[in-house]
């Protein structure tokens, strides 16, 4: 999806919002994007980006009222069920 139309779509809610671009591209390409803001925790924000841990993006998110995922928890949590299918735990 192009940034213009990712623009057009912030009028719309969001239940999960997953970025994958890294802190500084997301600071130059998104920076005039708002997340919407939400009335509940139940929408989810998660970001893989390890540095910084507190990206741009989260703090978008958590301003917007989203339940956020840091990098880091996203990848130990992947490598926990992967040790768990792999060997059977």
């Amino acid at each position: 999806i192009d940034f213009s139309t990712l623009f057009m779509l912030q009028q719309l809610p969001y239940a999960v919002i997953i970025n994958t671009l890294p802190a500084d591209a997301f600071a130059e390409q998104c920076g005039a994007w708002k997340i919407p803001s939400v009335k509940n925790t139940e929408n989810i924000a998660m970001d893989i980006v390890l540095k910084p841990l507190d990206t741009p993006f989260l703090q978008l998110a958590y301003m917007a009222g989203y339940t956020c995922i840091k990098g880091d928890a996203l990848f130990t949590s992947q490598a926990l069920r992967q040790l768990q299918i792999w060997f059977d735990l």
